[in-house]
């Protein structure tokens, strides 16, 4: 049985973090990070983050020798198991419509591209079309801006609470 065990157990971790990091690319497509920081999932929203500043030191450990329960003749048969690719990653719909006299007043503002020069693609709220969408943000100008698409619409198009 830990024989196993320890066969299984590889093909479910790379399973798990292929998926994961599947999720990962997909909710960070919209989202652009200034280096040295990169994209991750916290809390489920695409955030831009510092990367972890030191790496722990590897661990070994020796695992004691397990003693022969079984010969090749008399090695009993498992049943085989197939693995197959990750189930498809769930729509994100966005959240149900608020009446624009119970969304937050940033969503109202127009969108202010700035004057300062770092350009990058950012997200805002447009109350005549009441979606959010694309603009070329230079690094300061007012409140309306997200940084994915997903926050924009958790914040302005979400029902007031």
């Amino acid at each position: 049985f830990p024989l196993l065990l320890l066969l299984l157990l590889p093909p479910l971790i790379s399973s798990q973090s292929s998926h994961d990091e599947s999720l990962r690319v997909i909710l960070c497509s919209s989202l652009i990070c200034d280096p040295p920081k990169i994209c991750d999932i916290y809390e489920g929203i695409p955030q831009c983050r510092a990367p972890p500043t030191t790496t722990p030191a590897p661990t070994t450990t020796t695992l004691p020798t397990l003693p022969t329960l079984w010969t090749v003749a008399t090695f009993p048969t498992f049943p085989s198991f197939t693995f197959s690719s990750p189930p498809p990653l769930p729509s994100i719909s966005p959240p149900t419509s608020s009446s624009p006299s119970t969304r937050p007043s940033v969503c109202s503002l127009p969108p202010d591209t700035g004057p300062c020069n770092r350009n990058r693609i950012m997200w805002y709220f447009d109350t005549e079309s009441d979606s959010c969408q694309r603009f070329s943000y230079s690094g300061c100008g007012n409140g309306n801006r997200f940084s994915s698409r997903y926050q924009c619409e958790l914040r302005c198009l979400s029902d007031a609470k």
